[in-house]
């Protein structure tokens, strides 16, 4: 049986296509827009993001490697699981996905990857997708793996592979319960730590729960349950988001990822939400260098971008777009990439790109 969010973006499906310059989709007509939506802003939202965005997909499809993967290899520290997946999602916000697009063949190759790394016997980590060698993405990248299957799972047309990604969410899900701490947070390792717990892994695996739930696989409700009290427990008083539980370390970066974690669940209008984003507008590392945390730039606008645009004042999204938009263009190269010395320029160009691409909605975690 179809999940039921397949059948809600069949309509943006229709719309499916290149953004690639050469030939590039109608930027008037994103996938779906809110109703009270204000169209001219919208249109100036859009304009040039077909030729930004098919510039980076360009980039990363020549860097993607024989076996699917996107090994960033001018970066301080590689982390091919977790960026192959931030790439594989980029292509899917795109409109590309297996047998749709230009760049179907880089998203099957992907996908292939992704699922060629998932654990299998009996060493305790059964269904966790980690390459070899990749001591970076961690459980990081079994989240964003199992995040960026869910959202190609319901964009796949063949039953087989269809069939294969389901069966491989299945394990990772049971992966990520089976590695949920007693405080309801994740750690690092793909298994329980008693008392190891932190908020950027945790806020990654609620968002990877979610979207295989909406993909149709059963997820322990009480598995979320206990992961949504951990990070409302983070909050501190000014709004922001903490590190990890019983740690006054906050950040821009993580306040903006909590945000859009809240929102995947459902939670878009409480105090709690207000207060954060009220955080994110005084505190944005882009316009305030102070924020210590700059070098967590392209992971701050990832999140940013889908915990604004989730948010029920559209404003506040008109604003922090269109200021984005201007400095993504500004540090987008010649050859379509953008840089990151710490994790290299595939990620930060399939990170650039997911933020430009919100607007499409094509990924059913990008829908309003």
């Amino acid at each position: 049986m179809r999940p039921s969010w397949v059948l809600r973006t069949a309509g943006a499906l229709v719309l499916l296509g290149s953004l690639h310059a050469s030939s590039a989709q109608d930027e008037s007509r994103p996938g779906f827009l809110p109703p009270s939506t204000d169209r001219s802003a919208f249109e100036d939202h859009l304009e040039g993001l077909a030729d930004s965005i098919g510039r980076g997909l360009s980039f990363l499809a020549a860097r993607q490697a024989r076996d699917g993967s996107f090994p960033c290899r001018d970066a301080q520290y590689e982390a091919p699981t977790a960026v192959t997946a931030l790439a594989l999602l980029a292509f899917l916000s795109a409109g590309h996905s297996e047998g749709r697009g230009p760049y179907s063949e880089s998203v099957q190759r992907a996908i292939d990857y992704l699922l060629d790394q998932q654990h299998t016997g009996n060493d305790g980590s059964a269904g966790y997708i980690a390459a070899d060698g990749d001591t970076t993405s961690k459980m990081h990248g079994h989240g964003y793996a199992t995040l960026a299957l869910s959202q190609a799972y319901g964009m796949t047309r063949r039953a087989s592979v269809r069939n294969e990604i389901r069966e491989a969410l299945r394990l990772a899900v049971r992966r990520i319960e089976q590695s949920q701490g007693d405080e309801g947070g994740w750690w690092y390792e793909p298994r329980k730590f008693s008392g190891s717990h932190e908020n950027s892994i945790t806020i990654t695996m609620i968002q990877a729960l979610r979207a295989a739930r909406n993909s149709g696989l059963y997820v322990n409700p009480q598995t979320i349950s206990r992961a949504l009290r951990y990070v409302r427990r983070s909050q501190l008083e000014d709004g922001s988001f903490t590190y990890k539980l019983h740690d006054r370390r906050s950040s821009f970066a993580l306040t903006a990822a909590a945000v859009s974690t809240l929102n995947s669940v459902g939670e878009y209008d409480s105090q709690m939400i207000d207060r954060a984003i009220d955080y994110l507008d005084r505190h944005d590392p882009d316009i305030d260098f102070r924020d210590g945390l700059q070098h967590f730039e392209f992971y701050s606008r990832l999140y940013a971008a889908q915990a604004y645009w989730q948010y029920r004042d559209l404003g506040r999204w008109n604003r922090w777009f269109s200021r984005t938009k201007r400095l993504l263009k500004r540090r987008q190269h010649s050859n379509g990439s953008w840089t990151s010395l710490q994790y290299g320029s595939e990620y930060a160009t399939a990170t650039s790109i997911l933020v430009l691409a919100v607007p499409y909605q094509y990924l059913p975690i990008l829908q309003r």
